[in-house]
């Protein structure tokens, strides 16, 4: 029975010391940076306007060890990431910038990783993350919207709610002259995600008509949740049909 206990006891300490040597290991070695500094940048919530928001952020490292270190190539984890640098040799006890910009065109979470490929076969990665979040809940990211005479047709504007079980309230509707507008339903098409920020998202129908032969030249229909922040999508504007970047701009207190 003692025997066996001593066994026991001489095992966990063999496991412990593995478990502390190896995290010595990491810490000391494998898990310290060549180049001294800060190795993540969070931008936190960053508000979404139009088709795409660009942020940026310079990390300043520094070279403490008594070595020359070359950065040959600095590598995004996506094409969202572009990172550019000032000097590719790191002579001891200088700094290395390195400027990397965040573009989001969606809500939710986001944190690609930036690696720096050193010399000797090392290298060295960054973080930058943001939360993506939409400065008015509808979009419009549809094709170019043509109306026939008298054909009614369905038209669907997307909004997103940072809150779980919780339906927008009724679209309001208004339209240019000549054009009628009426809200139909809401229908769930994401749920809340609230470890990834990703929202719920819903999509509204609405049924649209043209009732005049001649329509304004600049004919929209204008959608808003609160009556205070209009959403505008053009009707048969030709030269925005391959443009859809630009129906999706909002037009705050029109």
């Amino acid at each position: 029975m003692e025997s066996k206990k001593l066994h026991t006891i001489s095992i966990t300490v063999v496991v412990l010391a593995v478990l502390v040597g190896g995290w010595y290991l990491y810490a000391n070695l494998l898990g310290r940076p060549y180049l001294d500094g800060e190795l993540e940048y969070d931008f936190g919530t960053v508000w979404l306007e139009g088709y795409e928001t660009t942020v940026s952020h310079t990390f300043e490292l520094v070279n403490r060890t008594n070595e020359i270190i070359e950065v040959r190539d600095v590598v995004s984890s996506c094409q969202c990431t572009i990172p550019s640098s000032n000097s590719r040799r790191v002579i001891p006890g200088d700094s290395f910038m390195l400027t990397a910009e965040l573009t989001l065109r969606k809500s939710g979470l986001q944190r690609p990783s930036i690696t720096l490929f050193l010399d000797g076969n090392r290298r060295q990665r960054l973080w930058v993350s943001a939360v993506g979040k939409r400065k008015l809940p509808l979009v419009y990211l549809g094709e170019h919207i043509e109306l026939l005479m008298g054909l009614p047709r369905n038209l669907a504007v997307r909004c997103e709610i940072y809150q779980a079980k919780k339906e927008p309230p009724p679209l309001r509707v208004r339209s240019t002259k000549g054009v009628s507008a009426n809200f139909k339903r809401w229908k769930s098409i994401e749920f809340y995600d609230e470890k990834w920020q990703n929202p719920a998202i819903f999509v509204a129908e609405l049924i649209v008509t043209r009732n005049v032969m001649e329509l304004p030249e600049n004919a929209t229909i204008d959608v808003s949740i609160d009556g205070e922040n209009w959403l505008s999508v053009p009707i048969n504007r030709t030269d925005l049909q391959r443009n859809t970047r630009q129906l999706g701009d909002f037009i705050p207190g029109s």
